[in-house]
């Protein structure tokens, strides 16, 4: 059996762990399997690790997805992320697609 290590940060727990987030901002990565959060580092966090492969947002704002999306830099552009969105209707995010190619 694997242990998988996680964290779930947001806006109230950014005070009380405090050690975690400062590790994110500092480092531009973070020292776990898994980090679930909330918007918290929607803005102004930089995550440049080669080692994420896996990013999941869930929005039906254009600003917000391309922010999060936006969060992971890749120095070689060529690694693979794989990206999972929620399956929203067309009515809510009708440009998904196209947002995708044009940004990555």
């Amino acid at each position: 059996m694997h242990k998988i290590t996680a964290k779930f940060l947001t806006a109230k727990s950014k005070y009380e762990n405090r050690e975690t987030f400062d590790y994110i901002i500092n480092n531009e990565k973070f020292n776990f399997k898994v980090l679930i959060t909330t918007s918290v580092l929607d803005n102004g966090i930089n995550l440049k690790d080669s080692l994420i492969k896996h990013i999941v947002i869930e929005t039906c704002n254009k600003t917000s997805f391309i922010q999060m999306l936006g969060r992971i830099r890749r120095e070689n552009i060529t690694d693979k992320l794989n990206l999972y969105i929620k399956n929203y209707t067309k009515k809510c995010f009708p440009n998904i697609l196209i947002l995708i190619h044009l940004q990555y």
